[in-house]
């Protein structure tokens, strides 16, 4: 009589995860709707438990453990690629051989940053339409059914619609880095004047498809960067940074064409037509109160940028 296939197993793996082997012998991880953070903690604690060269952490958006990005670029793991809603980490344990871990190829990673100031203004910018620029190309055939129609759609001014400061998270960077860079380089504020110690995301995340050539899916990650300063109807920005200067004497950027700071009665007067993609279901969720703290309950009670 045949045997029954004995499945591999992790000894003390939490209930509420599942585990398996792939085909090159490398274990998955996927999380559960009842996944909480020290379930996800007991995996990052006992990767020695894990024998393969590499650890794939698989989970669905929305998820319910708070601080689950944070926690993973702590301990190593690597934003993989996301599809629809399901998002892939991976952290490759064996030094001594080099990675083979192949980049993804639809995915890139990002973030959307909420800058807010002190008294309720957050900033919305308009970029230069990048055909004139030489920037990118057009994504298809038809520009009506592209990206560039919907992003630039005043072909006299070369202005495209209004959106949240954004970027992609370079290789080993944290999202909330992401986010101070961003902001420094389209709006010129210095990470001095943001409060990165508790930056909040916006419940949700999104993903914006054929976002660039080659239809890769552009996955966002929606922070809230809070500013220690008061920008008034103008624009103007007090207490001023001595080194905000430089970009306030030529403020057209050569991707950024112009900066807004809206209050909420403001927004509320421009018709969504006029904003791109997702930016007003971020800026709506803000407004609602829809967001939660970026936290790590590391062993030391420390998160460090």
């Amino acid at each position: 009589m045949a045997s029954k296939e004995v499945k591999p197993t992790i000894a003390g793996l939490p209930a509420t995860l599942e585990a398996h082997k792939d085909r090159w012998g490398n274990w998955i991880c996927t999380l559960t709707d009842k996944t909480e953070f020290k379930d996800v903690w007991w995996v990052v604690d006992h990767l020695y438990l894990f024998k393969s060269d590499a650890l794939y952490l698989h989970y669905t958006l929305p998820h319910n453990v708070k601080g689950l990005e944070n926690l993973l670029h702590e301990h190593n793991f690597v934003f993989h690629s996301a599809f629809d809603n399901q998002w892939i980490w991976y952290v490759w344990k064996n030094r001594t051989k080099p990675c083979k871990i192949p980049e993804a190829a639809v995915s890139i990673l990002g973030v959307t940053a909420l800058v807010v100031s002190s008294n309720g203004r957050f900033a919305v910018v308009q970029e230069h339409d990048k055909r004139k620029h030489g920037s990118w190309g057009p994504c298809c055939e038809d520009e009506k059914d592209g990206d560039f129609y919907f992003r630039f759609p005043n072909k006299e001014t070369g202005v495209g619609k209004y959106k949240l400061v954004s970027g992609a998270v370079d290789r080993g960077e944290a999202p909330p880095d992401t986010a101070a860079r961003e902001i420094h380089e389209e709006l010129g504020i210095p990470k001095t004047l943001l409060n990165m110690v508790n930056p909040r995301i916006i419940t949700g995340g999104y993903i914006q498809r054929n976002a660039r050539p080659g239809k890769i899916a552009d996955v966002f990650l929606p922070l809230i960067i809070p500013m220690e300063a008061n920008v008034d109807e103008e624009g103007l920005i007090t207490p001023f940074d001595e080194s905000m200067k430089p970009f306030m004497a030529t403020p057209e950027r050569p991707e950024i064409h112009s900066v807004q700071w809206l209050s909420p009665i403001e927004y509320h007067a421009i018709p969504p037509k006029h904003f791109l993609g997702n930016t007003c279901d971020t800026i709506d969720a803000h407004l609602e109160g829809k967001n939660q703290l970026v936290t790590v309950e590391s062993r030391d009670g420390k998160w460090k940028f």
